[in-house]
C-alpha cells in the first residue's frame, strides 16, 4: 500500500486546510467578472485503497459535454455556501443523499474560460454509496484510484494558457478505463495531489510540449 493509500481522513483533512497553493491568488477584479460554482471532488475507499468518483457528462447538456468532470454547478441564490452547492449538484446529478457526504475541505479555486471560477470541495463518501446518475446529465459513473492519477507517468502538460491576466496549465491524463480525464477536472486533480504531498505532484515540466 502506498503513502496516499494510507492517509486517513483526519490526515487528507488536515493537509487540505494547510495546503497553501504557489500560484498567486485570483485579482478581486476578475473574481466580478465571473460566476461562482463549486464541483465535489469525492474520495472512498474500495479494496483498501483510495478512489476519486469521476462523472462523464451526457452529450445533450450544455456546457463540457461527453467530457470527464466532478458533479457540481453554479452557485445558486438559495445557497448558504460553495460546499452546499457541491453537495447539491451532487445529489441532483447522482442521487447521492447530503447525508452521506463527509465535507473535508476546500482546495483552490479554478478559473475557467466558460465564466465560472470553481471551487473545489474535497468530500469522503462511503465506500458502499450507491448512485443513480440523472441521465439527462450524466452518461458514465466512474472511479479511478488516487495513486493512479497521482503517478506523473501518467500525466502531461500540454500547454498553458492566459485569461484575463490569469495563467493556467493545461493537463492530460493517459486513458483510463477508455475514458481521458484533461482540463479543468486534471487541473483539480493535480491540485489535490499537491495538498495531499505537501506540495508535490510531480515534476510535469519535461512532458510539457
Amino acid at each position: 500500500m502506498t503513502s496516499l493509500d494510507r492517509l486517513t481522513r483526519a490526515e487528507i483533512r488536515r493537509r487540505i486546510h494547510q495546503y497553501t497553493p504557489t500560484t498567486p491568488p485570483i485579482p478581486d477584479a476578475v473574481r466580478a467578472q465571473l460566476r461562482a460554482a463549486a464541483v465535489l471532488v469525492p474520495l472512498l475507499k474500495r479494496e483498501s485503497k483510495w478512489h476519486l468518483l469521476l462523472t462523464r457528462r451526457a452529450e445533450q447538456v450544455g456546457n463540457h459535454k461527453g467530457q470527464v468532470a466532478f458533479p457540481g454547478g453554479a452557485m445558486e441564490p438559495q445557497d448558504a455556501s460553495l460546499e452546499v452547492t457541491a453537495v447539491r449538484e451532487t445529489a441532483e446529478e447522482l442521487d447521492i443523499p447530503p447525508e452521506f457526504v463527509n465535507v473535508a475541505g476546500r482546495l483552490p479555486a479554478q478559473v475557467v474560460i466558460s465564466g465560472f471560477l470553481v471551487t473545489p470541495v474535497v468530500a469522503f463518501l462511503p465506500s458502499s454509496v450507491r448512485f443513480r446518475p440523472a441521465p439527462a446529465e450524466i452518461a458514465r459513473v466512474f472511479t479511478v484510484p488516487l495513486t493512479w492519477v497521482a503517478n506523473p507517468k501518467h500525466v502531461s502538460l500540454v500547454a498553458v494558457h492566459m485569461w484575463l491576466d490569469i495563467e493556467y496549465p493545461v493537463y492530460r491524463y493517459r486513458p483510463y478505463q477508455g475514458e481521458i480525464i484533461w482540463g479543468l477536472t486534471a487541473r483539480i486533480i493535480q491540485s489535490l495531489v499537491r495538498a495531499l504531498r505537501q506540495g508535490n505532484a510531480g515534476d510535469l515540466k519535461k512532458a510539457f510540449n
